[in-house]
């Protein structure tokens, strides 16, 4: 590979390009109302789907874990590569997520998505933390009960923020 870089670069694109992939291709596949509008818990699930079912994936749960960490860097390589790789399809997902809430201001649906891709990063990371303050009853390996949690607590959220803009908090 040349450099630690273009080693890096080969682990994380590898599978994120397949990531993208599914992800197209189930946002391509979404059911539509009666107006046209994708259902938000369906945008969701496409979303959030690939990133979990390439978790359990031989080697997936270690390159997701990686991912997770690489995707919150702010500077460097990986910000760059996260960008180049995942901008386009978030996009896509943004503007379904913004069909899907027509009522919602852009702003917002930007700040949902950020939440997002919060509850998506600590979940691909599977610090442990939920299997232990559960005692095991909870477990983000298992994609369909994982999904069926976090899918309608996103929705949810998605649905509270459609406040235009937040009054400013006095300084003290």
């Amino acid at each position: 590979f040349g450099s630690k870089r273009a080693l890096l670069a080969e682990v994380v694109g590898s599978r994120a390009h397949l990531l993208v992939e599914e992800r197209l291709r189930l946002l391509s596949a979404l059911r539509r109302d009666k107006n046209g509008r994708p259902k938000l818990e369906d945008v969701i699930e496409a979303f959030l789907r690939p990133s979990l079912e390439m978790s359990r994936q031989p080697g997936g749960a270690d390159h997701m874990r990686l991912r997770a960490r690489l995707g919150v860097e702010r500077v460097g390589e990986s910000k760059a590569q996260f960008e180049q790789i995942f901008d386009a399809s978030n996009e896509k997902i943004i503007d379904a997520l913004a069909e899907a809430l027509p009522d919602h201001p852009r702003a917002e649906i930007y700040w949902g998505f950020h939440c997002l891709l919060g509850i998506q990063n600590y979940t691909m990371a599977n610090s442990g933390r939920i299997q232990h303050l559960s005692r095991g009853a909870c477990d983000p390996t298992d994609v369909e009960a994982t999904l069926a949690r976090i899918v309608p607590f996103v929705a949810n959220g998605f649905r509270a923020l459609k406040c235009k803009r937040a009054a400013p908090r006095p300084r003290r």
